[in-house]
């Protein structure tokens, strides 16, 4: 739904409780004295236009701000678990008095810019901020405030940011059928008991011998922005499949700082365009892929200083696509061919 207005509103959005619509406000040049969102909310808060001015704004699902514009709050709290805060870059977004990310759980937050490489500003009037268990990425802050961010990952092209980072683990896929998200499903140990939490950025994740009892079990990719260090099938059994769409129509990504390893004995559900899900191989270290001939829809590599080494071919028949932006790309002479449906090749013999 959307909201609108043209005048000053007092409480320009409250939303009952345990609700998951999602919300575009647009109250252009306007002042917003409050945007409430209250307990069990999981929808999407979009900001489209310019305001003149927010004063409390209380966060639980998601915020995001889809217009060039400049905002400025008194106080901006974000309470959620799983949520994203997506900066538009290139602007500036001020806060005279309280910025917190509240979080009690394992479960990580996200505040990124809307474009990969390219910074949005929080400008800090206070020194009120409090914030944990958050991945970065894109951010850069000013002012006079501290934005000291516990618990955290710094995923890179941060400034003004000091960070109490997270020690990486391994977890071991357990119970067969799952979303991705459900902490019930990750172990500290190959078929060990429930850790609670699903991983974070700087993690391992094992898929193996003891993931999957029955044929034709399914990970569901039902969150954005999924982050981990490195990620392994090779010793699944069962057949399982990784469904990439099932977070939305267009498909995810996985954003990976180390390796990726798939089995041929699996099955990826990338949906039906190249481009809407894959994995992105990110950060300046070393990392290496090995396809087992399956096709993840979109594989970019962006490793700044780093190599990345294909393991296998890369061989697809449907809708695939490459993009190379930065890193030394080395083949070890496996072919890699990509097609989609527009007859459009891309060939290396190795």
């Amino acid at each position: 739904s959307t909201l609108s207005s043209s005048s000053a509103a007092s409480d320009v959005y409250k939303r009952q409780e345990n609700n998951t619509s999602n919300v575009s406000i647009d109250t252009p040049n306007t002042s917003i004295a409050n945007i409430i969102q209250k307990q069990g909310n999981t929808g999407n808060i979009n900001i489209t236009g310019a305001t003149s001015g927010i004063g409390t704004a209380t966060i639980r699902g998601g915020l995001t701000f889809s217009s060039n514009d400049d905002h400025a709050f008194e106080n901006l709290i974000l309470s959620g678990q799983g949520m994203v805060v997506n900066l538009r870059s290139g602007q500036t977004y001020t806060i005279s008095n309280t910025l917190s990310f509240l979080n009690d759980s394992c479960t990580m937050n996200t505040l990124k810019s809307s474009e990969a490489g390219s910074q949005a500003s929080l400008h800090l009037i206070s020194d009120n901020v409090t914030s944990t268990r958050l991945n970065i990425k894109d951010i850069a802050v000013t002012g006079a405030g501290t934005f000291s961010a516990s618990d955290s990952i710094d995923l890179g092209n941060n400034s003004g940011i000091t960070f109490d980072n997270l020690v990486g683990v391994t977890l071991y896929w357990i119970g067969g059928s799952g979303d991705w998200s459900n902490g019930n499903h990750w172990s500290a140990t190959s078929g060990g008991g429930a850790l609670g939490c699903a991983p974070t950025g700087l993690d391992n994740v094992i898929f193996d011998v003891n993931s999957f009892s029955t044929t034709g079990a399914t990970v569901n990719m039902d969150i954005t922005n999924v982050s981990i260090r490195s990620m392994d099938w090779s010793a699944a059994t069962n057949t399982p499949t990784l469904n990439l769409m099932a977070a939305g129509t267009q498909g995810e990504f996985i954003e990976v700082s180390g390796s990726v390893s798939f089995t041929t004995a699996m099955i990826i559900n990338n949906g039906s365009w190249a481009s809407r899900s894959g994995i992105r191989f990110v950060g300046s270290n070393h990392a290496a892929y090995y396809s087992a001939n399956q096709n993840v829809g979109m594989i970019e590599v962006n490793k700044p200083d780093g190599e990345f080494n294909l393991r296998g071919a890369i061989l697809s028949d449907d809708y695939a696509s490459l993009h190379i932006i930065s890193g030394h790309f080395k083949s070890n002479n496996h072919p890699i061919h990509i097609y989609d449906s527009w007859s459009h090749h891309f060939k290396i013999s190795g």
